[in-house]
This record gives structure tokens, sequence and C-alpha cells, in this order.
């Protein structure tokens, strides 16, 4: 199923920096989908739904719906969270934060050589996949070269990037609890689980027969961009001196929050304006 997209508005100018314009965030009602169904049924329709992050969206769904129903909490495979997480990142490290960083040519295609070289031992097994990744970031598998390198716009993002991957890499080798909890009254039910994005929470309400009454799910791409707020508070100390730099910086903000649909960024003037 279409998860959505995004629409970015904005401009450059010398005087005022970059101004977001608008942000647009289209989302299908997906949620809908869920009222009247069994437990049963929405635990096996959440990861079909939801294609990315399928394991935290599930986990989340089972909380919520055991919170509901006043149960224990349900046993969570935190090893398979864990990795999803770090495929999550590492898809991001490997082919957008290349070219949004600044780095060259050459490094782009190394990084896009190292995904495909390690994403092909996930199709082997869950383990096979998790060695792949745990080498990737240790530097003993096919490390894309000039990743390191210095890029004048967007740096610090992208490092933070790089190191929230090497700390759930640790946490996966150390077989973490991943952090997620839960609450429920009066029929209803709310649970958080952290993602590669953000805080993920799933909250529903139950009818008299156990069926789904109301559901919602709220992700970190949700929040971010509701409205230019977050992406207005990492441009607040940046003033690219041309519209080139604007647009690098601009394309790592965006980045750095992770959206989890498609987006486009469209700027007012065109180009050669600028």
């Amino acid at each position: 199923m279409n998860g959505g997209a995004l629409s970015i508005q904005a401009d450059w100018t010398a005087d005022d920096g970059i101004r977001i314009l608008s942000v647009r965030l289209e989302r299908p009602p997906v949620a809908k989908l869920f009222v009247g169904m069994t437990g049963d049924e929405l635990l096996a329709a959440v990861p079909l739904l939801y294609s990315l992050c399928a394991q935290a969206q599930r986990a989340a769904a089972a909380a919520a719906l055991a919170a509901a129903r006043h149960e224990p909490p349900p046993a969570v495979d935190a090893r398979a969270l864990w990795r999803e997480n770090l495929h999550e990142r590492l898809w991001r490290i490997c082919l957008d934060w290349p070219a949004a960083s600044g780095r060259t040519s050459e490094a782009q295609q190394a990084a896009r050589a190292a995904f495909v070289a390690w994403r092909k031992r996930f199709d082997v097994s869950p383990e096979e996949a998790t060695a792949a990744m745990l080498e990737f970031l240790s530097g003993k598998g096919t490390v894309p070269q000039g990743l390191g390198e210095k890029a004048s716009n967007g740096e610090a993002a992208y490092l933070t990037c790089l190191q929230q991957a090497q700390d759930t890499g640790q946490a996966l080798r150390e077989n973490r609890p991943c952090p997620m909890s839960a609450q429920g009254n009066n029929g209803g039910g709310e649970a958080r689980i952290q993602t590669a994005r953000g805080k993920l929470t799933h909250r529903l309400t139950l009818d008299a027969a156990g069926r789904i009454a109301s559901y919602q799910v709220c992700a970190p791409t949700d929040r971010h961009f509701a409205d230019a707020a977050a992406l207005m508070a990492r441009l607040t100390s940046v003033r690219p001196a041309n519209f080139a730099a604007a647009r690098q910086v601009l394309e790592c903000a965006v980045l750095a929050l992770d959206p989890c649909v498609p987006y486009q960024i469209t700027w007012l003037k065109p180009e050669q304006e600028h």
C-alpha cells in the first residue's frame, strides 16, 4: 500500500537564508482499516499494511492490544527489532546520505556497492543479515570509501546518523531489550516503541465484543512533518553562502528527520534565478 508522500516548498535569498514556505504530508487512512477486526486479524494485517518497520509496527500493535485487554505484555523479539532498526539506518547511510552530504561520485558508487554486498546476505538467514550489518559497521566488510571525508554542509547531521547506527549495532551485539512501554484503561490501550526514526505510537479501543472500535497510529514522520517547525529548528543557525549550498543543507535537514515516505523539495524560484 502507498504510504503517502511529503512535499516541501522552500526559497533561499542571500539576506534571509533558507525559508520553508510549506510542508505538506499526505498519508492514507490506513488505521481505519483495522476498525471492526478481531485482535488476531489486527496482528496479521499490521505488518502487511505497514511494510516499513513492520516488526516494530506489529510489536506496538500487540502491546497496545494486550494493554487494552488488561493482559501481560506479549513477548518481544528484541533482536529482530534491533536488526530492523539498524537496517533502516544503514539503508540511508549507503543510499541517501553520500549524495546529500556532498560525497564524491566515487564514494557514492562505493556506498551503493557496499549496500548491495551486505543486502544480498539477508536472504540467507536473520543471523547472516545481522552479521553482514555488524561487519559493515566494524569495517570488516566492504566499507564504502569516502564516507568519512569532510563535507561542508550537513556534516553534523550525517555524523549523528553514523553514530546512531553504531549505537544500534552495539545494542544488537549485546542483545539489549528494545525500549518499549504500554498502558491501558477503560477498554483502550496505547504502546510506544523506539524505531530508527523515533518513537512510534499505536493507540486503540475495543468494543464490547472485543473487536477494534478505533485505531490510531502516530509515526515519527507524522510529528516531524506536521508543519515546518522541526525543519526550521535545524536551519535557524545555518546561513548557506549560495543556492547550491542551501539545497544541500535542506536536503540534509530532511534526511536527518528521516521521513518514511517519498519526499520532494521544490524551490520557489528556478535555480538560475538565484
